[in-house]
């Protein structure tokens, strides 16, 4: 048991330094982006993205859901890369007649969104960068994951970052081009790496085409379009209804504010989906594969609430030293994002059964639910609280949609999640971020100093009050390892 949960740990940590490298632009350009674009700009670059976001849920037909299932259940080599190669074949095609319907029809799209057609050259480069990140790149990604080549996958991430700061630097910065700058620095960035992964991808896999694993990505894929679209109504819906009832510098805020509440995500939550998606099907098939799942999802807390609190407590003193004073607002909402970005990856830990039992339908359904009532939500507290009613409505429909996927889950796949231990760990955090901000400290420096006080406290306290000593034994090793790993690095680098 221990040796499959080091891998997760291993492929976990290298996946996540992929993925956090190929979306730290967005974060080391923060101090740029809140210098030559307003508020507004931010705000108007989050509809934009929103919008092309909730397309390629309907273009994509749900078959990136379904692809590690089907890779999963392939018999052969061959016919692994066929699943790979069939899925990459229908997106293309899929993406490309998309994207050249969405250009013709732009000005009616910018019309509809913002109110005017002025934004259609912005949603223009918008589509192109689509077919690009969905068409090409996004199943060489996953095929990568799914071979287990994480250093490839980090190699991927470095070369995009460089690419993007420097192209953000120049468009932004020497040309001033304002939102245009940032629109053309991502497309050019994603047809740099979309080369590389397209000619990678018909090296080793080639091109092909098969009519059954296309009619069973479809078969389990599609019940991925509701739960997708209801994805999007439940994380996203909110932005336009911001737009309604408040302005494009609300937008601004509340989108920074997710940025930070998201950076869970990025550097926790979707790290650990690429190395446990993969591994949890044949973990579940083995004979203590139930006690691994309930060890992992204790890890997997410790990390997500651990990183929460990090960024809960840093997050005021960090925007202060590089946004500019519009921004500063954000920082108040971070600690309600992160609430609700945790209930996300509990939602996608727990619903296991559901796949297991090919019940997809299931979570399209529990999606759709909580969709409607986030909906019926921002309708009622938009317009009172404003980004707080957002936040509110939210964090009822994630709630909800967590709660019903995991009792259905259990129906078929019944696992103890030790739900002691983790509220237990939830409330050392809750204590240190109470001890924290009972503290009134301006001086950013003293600030600092004091969060890692706490932090430090909040690590000490959870380790030895909360975890057993078999956790503590697997956590020491495992740590002790990448230790020893990095000092080898080092010295050889040295030598």
């Amino acid at each position: 048991m221990k040796t499959n949960i080091r891998k997760l740990g291993k492929d976990g940590l290298i996946y996540g330094l992929g993925i956090a490298i190929s979306r730290a632009a967005s974060f080391v350009m923060l101090p740029i982006y809140t210098t030559y674009l307003t508020p507004a700009d931010y705000g108007a670059a989050e509809l934009l993205t929103t919008t092309i976001d909730v397309i390629a849920m309907i273009v994509g037909l749900g078959i990136t859901g379904a692809i590690f299932k089907c890779y999963a259940d392939a018999g052969t080599d061959d016919e692994k890369k066929e699943v790979i190669s069939t899925s990459l074949v229908i997106l293309l095609v899929l993406t490309l007649i998309a994207s050249l319907i969405g250009i013709v029809f732009s000005g009616p799209i910018s019309g509809l969104i913002f109110g005017d057609r002025t934004f259609s050259k912005y949603f223009q480069l918008m589509f192109v960068t689509f077919f690009i990140q969905q068409g090409i790149t996004s199943i060489p990604l996953m095929y990568i994951r799914a071979i287990g080549r994480p250093h490839l996958f980090v190699m991927i991430g470095v070369v995009k970052l460089l690419v993007h700061i420097a192209l953000n630097l120049y468009f932004l910065v020497v040309l001033k081009l304002g939102l245009e700058g940032v629109l053309l620095s991502s497309l050019i960035g994603e047809a740099v790496i979309g080369v590389f992964l397209l000619s990678y991808s018909l090296r080793h896999i080639g091109f092909r085409f098969s009519r059954i694993i296309a009619d069973e990505l479809f078969k389990l894929g599609h019940p991925f379009i509701l739960t997708s679209l209801s994805s999007f109504v439940l994380v996203y819906s909110d932005r336009y209804f911001l737009k309604a009832f408040n302005d494009l510098d609300t937008i601004g805020i509340y989108a920074l504010a997710y940025k930070f509440g998201f950076m869970l995500s990025a550097l926790v939550v979707v790290p650990f989906q690429s190395a446990w998606e993969p591994q949890r099907f044949s973990i579940a098939k083995q004979e203590d594969g139930k006690t691994i799942f309930t060890r992992v999802f204790l890890y997997f807390n410790v990390v997500i609430v651990s990183v929460s609190l990090m960024i809960i407590l840093s997050v005021g003193d960090i925007l202060k030293i590089i946004a500019s004073k519009p921004y500063w607002p954000a920082s108040v909402l971070v600690p309600l994002m992160l609430i609700n970005a945790v209930l996300q990856s509990w939602t996608i830990f727990c619903d296991y059964g559901l796949y297991h039992a090919r019940k997809t339908g299931s979570i399209a359904s529990s999606s759709v639910i909580a969709a409607v009532l986030v909906l019926a939500l921002n309708i009622v507290l938009i317009p009172i609280w404003g980004v707080y009613g957002a936040v509110l409505a939210t964090f009822c429909a994630f709630l909800v949609r967590f709660w019903l996927r995991y009792i259905w889950a259990q129906r078929y796949f019944t696992i103890d999640y030790g739900w002691r231990k983790i509220f237990g760990l939830i409330m050392v955090a809750a204590v240190a971020y109470f001890v924290r901000f009972s503290m009134d400290i301006h001086n950013i420096a003293v600030a600092l100093v004091f969060d890692s006080i706490v932090f430090v406290a909040y690590i000490l306290t959870a380790y030895y009050a909360i975890l057993d000593r078999f956790e503590r034994d697997t956590i020491r090793s495992f740590l002790k390892e990448k230790l020893t790993a990095t000092r080898k690095v080092g010295s050889d680098y040295i030598l």
